[in-house]
């Protein structure tokens, strides 16, 4: 039994699955290149660490993986990793982290290593065939290697020029009968030309390519590498479908193998572009030309892409070394590797040395590790059947027994093994239990053996059958109905939102890409259960996704067959593992591929847990407390301590995915979490989410109870104003002041001039209102800027009057007024009818109507309430008795009125405050309180991306307030530049839950980058398809920034603007637009009876 100085157990970092080699002869840890770059584990420049390989090449590290979370076995160790290239395993742990571990116990014999860790026994077994060790930090390089390698120089030199004329120069000989093929050019972004010109000018410049005026041309496509660098591809599908394929044969893998039997020593190399290295015959350079946006150009050498060019490289290859053989001994090979590399010098190629490996015990070939010990699978290939998680579903059951099943004629007593697996599918329901797990475990070990998977046989057809799903791709690589390899890889998130198609693609693509040294430069077939991949041969590429993804299969000669997915069992099965569904559920809670790792860092932490975790493993403490993969759970739930930062982490992730409510959010936490006290936890946290707060509405009574004015004591001591605008001008009227009363509700309409000032509005005021009833003591109005203004001030200052303004966005503080309006327009409408520019001659008998008319809360008219009688009958008027006697007892009815009038007028506002506060609530806020702002006020031109107001947040801010005006009126704390009123009703305001910022937010922007509070005029009303719609024009903006709002939408988000008593449609039509018309038709009507009578006359 030879002495075995490593061994390879399978390891994980985050959700990668590796292979690791145990290696007493390497000093270091190490990482191989490309595994470093699948965890994605960011990688620190260091200090030059070099290390001398097997082979006697000494390579450099370009950087290090600090405290990388490596899992062996369910246990975690935080190992720095050394980045560098490495062939057959993706880690070396050396000796650097042995010494960590204490004590280590090395079985030779059984090809185990068991050691002490947190306290337990740990025992490692080797899971494959024995493979010499590839690193040895410590090892003495190869004078005799190291001499020879510097011998050749020139062979790892850059290549400069042209290759020479060869005896195997590329011929592209076309099926007679063919025509010159000219495919258009592809669009591509303008971001790609200057590539494109860089790219063909340094191709210039080494005289590869030249300058063309073929009859021939091919598209040209950019597809971007792993670097971010960009691959220069010739699209030739349909030059190859012309060319007559060579049949120059392709050495079969299991004749190679056969031959390598006794060797000890390998070597493999990689020439530099060695495509580019074979000329083209020159009679067929025209017909590799393409074309560009800025020139046309032919290939002086090999290009990729080409049927033929795999076969062409296989004869320069065989004629070049057709001499050499193995060799057994270390002299035979160092012999050997001379010999091969004068050859190359003498025939002018060029070996890049960075991807060589010399003189090693053994070397990674076409999926295999051969060795001297022989040939061993390499592990990679059934990694993603080992990989299968327990299933934690029947239905997660019955996909694993659909791959495996489809393959049981392989497989000796299938049967037998699977039936603990098939009763899991019965309808008594779903234990997973001991019986289950091993038969598990003896399935998925009989399906990975041989002869389950056979070695490739490339005399034969090799055929992908691959599928997508949201949640993987899938597929399996076969040969006669064997299966030779299986491929399974998650979604990414950035594919999940895909259409099926271009999943479906993706997921060709890299099963192709994955295989790749067992189908290039060989016919395959790919099948497929998404018909229309069928014609992917025969589309034309339209998109920038098919520009990349079929820009990677260019080269590659196969052809597409469907294959329904009910018969694709096993690439479907792959696409839909129950592992992956669960990866889809924690990219959603958390983005961080560590996130398990951290988990259970976090778990080790916690005295508890670590005690709960003891008990577990030792059998103490069942149900429902369980182990799932190394990490305490409760209830088949992943829990998280409720100290560490991750339990926010993951409901923040799981809620912010789509701002649910408490139980949704609840609900799909529950699926996988578990963690003390959920449900307050996540109460708390949605309720001080502040997108939630600022666009979801609120499900409750209006916020703030009643609060009427001061009844007034006496007739026109207390009166209110309002306008009542966008009337049809009439004598150079359009406008109506109106004054109420707010003791007797008797109101004077006062017909202005629009635009009206406040000097206008004063000498109007003064005119009718102080000239019949004195000065009041206080007015009422709204936020108009003719009270605001520094005149109205001053006036009201002057004549003792105090000025009362209703809060912002809330009009019902002056509800008298407000209602007035209402009925003041419904009379006009009915008293002008169809002529609706009289109404300025109706106007004072639609105030007699008003103030003569019974009044529910007075029970009485608001013309006695300030008379003491009724009015004149306007038919029949007949003098009093006695004057005297007759202004005695009116005066003391009029005292007995005012008396019962002030009375009636409290109980009224008794009652309707009742009423009022049945469907509103009490809300109260202080000073210092941060509340959002409704954003019902806002123009619809506040956010250009949402003008109809859908997705526009429901409120804004948080602002503080900063004065209580009263019980249901606040100040708030506004952004400097804000042009609104800083004085709001708490019925537009929310109270804010949180932390609140150091600065007030700002208000949206408007079209012009500033905060529009309110409409300043309907300007225009129509119908539109059934739908009343008013143009309005925004304070501070232009006329030709107007914008049609509909009527509905329009009264719900400005309720202070009383748009309903301007709204005069005549017949649903424009009513500009149909003044006009009528004008129009009345002209035309009297023409027409003129013409007539003039007719008449004559006659």
């Amino acid at each position: 039994m030879p002495i075995c100085n490593s061994m390879q157990v399978r390891a994980s970092l985050g959700a990668t699955s590796l292979i690791a080699l145990l290696d007493t002869g390497s000093t270091h840890n190490f990482i191989a290149e490309d595994a470093a770059r699948r965890t994605g584990l960011p990688v620190q420049p260091r200090p030059r660490l070099t290390a001398t390989v097997a082979n006697g090449e000494r390579v450099t590290c370009p950087g290090v993986i600090r405290r990388a979370p490596v899992i062996i076995e369910g246990e975690t160790f935080f190992i720095d990793l050394f980045v560098m290239p490495l062939a057959g395993y993706d880690l070396v742990l050396g000796t650097q982290w042995m010494v960590t571990l204490g004590r280590v116990v090395w079985d030779f014999v059984d090809r185990s290593v068991s050691f002490l860790h947190q306290g337990r026994r740990v025992s490692w077994s080797d899971v494959a065939e024995r493979r010499p060790p590839l690193l040895a930090a410590t090892t003495t390089p190869s004078a005799l290697l190291e001499e020879l390698l510097h011998s050749f120089e020139g062979v790892f030199a850059e290549p400069a020029g042209l290759p020479p004329q060869r005896a195997r120069d590329h011929a592209i000989v076309l099926k007679p009968g063919s025509t010159p093929v000219a495919v258009r050019p592809y669009r591509y972004p303008v971001a790609h030309k200057d590539e494109l010109e860089r790219q063909c000018a340094a191709m210039l410049d080494q005289g590869i390519v030249r300058r063309s005026d073929s009859a021939f041309s091919s598209p040209v496509l950019l597809v971007k590498k792993q670097d971010g660098a960009w691959r220069f591809c010739v699209d030739y599908r349909a030059l190859n479908a012309l060319t007559v394929k060579d049949a120059f044969p392709i050495p079969v893998v299991d004749e190679l193998l056969d031959e390598l039997h006794g060797a000890q020593f390998f070597t493999k190399l990689d020439l530099r572009s060695g495509y580019h290295q074979v000329r083209m015959r020159p009679a067929d350079v025209h017909k590799t030309a393409f074309r560009t946006h800025d020139g046309f150009y032919e290939f002086l050498v090999m290009p990729f892409g080409l049927c033929n060019a795999p076969a062409t490289f296989q004869a320069l290859m065989n004629d070049v070394l057709r001499p050499f053989l193995r060799r057994k001994t270390w002299a035979d090979h160092l012999r050997h590797i001379r010999a091969v590399l004068d050859e190359l010098h003498r025939h002018i190629l060029f070996v890049k040395r960075s991807k060589c490996i010399f003189g090693s015990s053994s070397v990674a070939y076409l999926g295999h590790i051969i060795s001297a010990q022989g040939v061993a699978m390499d592990p990679a290939k059934v990694q993603a059947i080992h990989d299968w998680p327990a299933p934690r579903s029947a239905r997660a059951v019955r996909g694993f027994l659909g791959l495996a099943g489809y393959y049981r004629k392989f497989v000796p007593d299938y049967g037998k093994i699977a039936a603990p697996l098939t009763a899991l599918m019965k309808k008594e329901g779903f234990s997973w239990n001991a019986e289950a797990q091993a038969a598990f475990q003896e399935l998925k070990a009989a399906v990975t053996s041989a002869p389950v998977l056979a070695l490739p046989d490339f005399t034969k057809v090799f055929i992908v059958e691959c599928d997508a799903s949201t949640h993987g791709f899938g597929a399996v690589l076969l040969q006669d109905h064997h299966p030779i390899a299986y491929f399974s890889r998650p979604v990414a998130p950035r594919h999940r939102a895909l259409a099926a198609y271009e999943r479906e693609l993706i997921g060709l693509v890299r099963a192709v890409r994955h295989w790749r040294p067992y189908l290039w430069g060989r016919t395959f077939l790919v099948r497929t259960d998404h018909y229309s991949l069928k014609f992917l041969l025969d589309q034309r590429l339209s998109t920038i996704p098919q520009h990349h993804w079929v820009g990677k299969l260019l080269g590659f000669d196969f052809s597409v067959e469907y294959k329904p997915g009910a018969t694709n069992t096993v690439a479907d099965a792959l696409s839909r593992r129950d592992t992956d569904e669960e990866g889809s559920i924690l990219a959603l809670s958390t983005p961080r591929f560590d996130f398990v790792d951290r988990l259970r860092q976090a778990q080790h932490q916690d005295p508890a847990l670590v005690a709960i975790r003891d008990e577990i493993a030792a059998g103490t403490r069942g149900a429902p407390w369980s182990l799932l993969d190394g990490m305490v759970a409760y209830a088949d739930r992943l829990y998280i301590p409720p100290d560490s930062p991750l339990l926010l982490e993951v409901v923040a992730a799981t809620h912010d995915d789509g701002h649910e409510g408490v139980q949704r959010t609840l609900h799909r936490l529950r699926r996988d979490f578990f963690f003390p006290a959920m449900r307050r936890v996540v109460q708390d946290f949605v309720r001080a989410c502040a997108t939630c707060q600022r666009n979801k509405s609120e499900h409750l009574h209006p916020a703030g109870l009643l609060l009427p004015l001061p009844v007034p004591q006496a007739v026109w001591s207390d009166v209110g104003l309002d306008f009542i605008e966008a009337l049809p001008r009439v004598g150079g009227k359009s406008v109506i002041l109106t004054v109420v009363d707010r003791f007797s509700k008797y109101c004077h309409f006062i017909p202005l001039a629009h635009p009206y000032s406040a000097e206008s509005v004063a000498q109007a005021f003064f005119g009718e209102i102080v000239r019949l009833h004195g000065i009041p003591r206080s007015m009422v109005s709204d936020r108009d800027s003719v009270f605001t203004s520094s005149f109205g001030r001053e006036l009201m200052r002057l004549t003792g009057t105090k000025l009362h303004m209703t809060s912002a966005f809330h009009p019902r503080s002056d509800g008298r007024t407000e209602a007035a309006n209402k009925v003041i327009v419904m009379y006009l409408r009915c008293f002008t009818g169809d002529r609706p520019r009289q109404w300025l001659r109706w106007l004072p008998w639609a105030e007699y109507v008003y103030n003569t008319a019974y009044q529910s809360s007075l029970k009485d008219t608001p013309f006695k309430v300030v008379y003491g009688r009724d009015p004149p009958s306007i038919r029949s008027y007949e003098p009093g008795e006695t004057r005297v006697a007759a202004v005695a007892k009116n005066m003391a009815e009029r005292e007995e009125l005012l008396a019962d009038v002030h009375y009636r007028l409290e109980q009224a506002q008794a009652v309707q405050k009742k009423f009022y506060d049945r469907l509103h609530r009490p809300v109260s806020y202080d000073v210092g309180d941060w509340v959002l702002l409704r954003l019902r006020h806002r123009a619809a031109s506040s956010l250009p991306q949402a003008p109809k107001g859908k997705l526009k947040p429901r409120f804004i801010g948080p602002y503080q307030v900063t004065e209580r005006i009263n019980p249901v009126a606040v100040r708030l704390a506004l952004p400097p530049r804000a042009k609104l009123h800083d004085v709001f009703h708490v019925g537009v305001l929310k109270k804010f839950i949180g932390v609140p910022p150091a600065t007030p937010p700002p208000l949206p922007p408007t079209h012009h980058g500033a905060v529009t509070p309110e409409p300043e005029q309907a300007v225009r009303y129509r119908l539109a398809r059934g739908v009343q719609q008013v143009l309005i024009r925004w304070k501070g903006q232009s006329t030709t920034d107007a914008t049609w709002e509909d009527v509905a939408d329009f009264r719900e988000k400005f309720p202070q603007f009383q748009l309903e008593d301007e709204l005069i449609v005549e017949g649903g039509r424009d009513v500009m637009y149909g003044r006009t018309y009528r004008r129009r038709r009345d002209a035309r009507r009297a023409a027409e009876r003129a013409a007539m009578a003039g007719a008449t006359t004559s006659g």
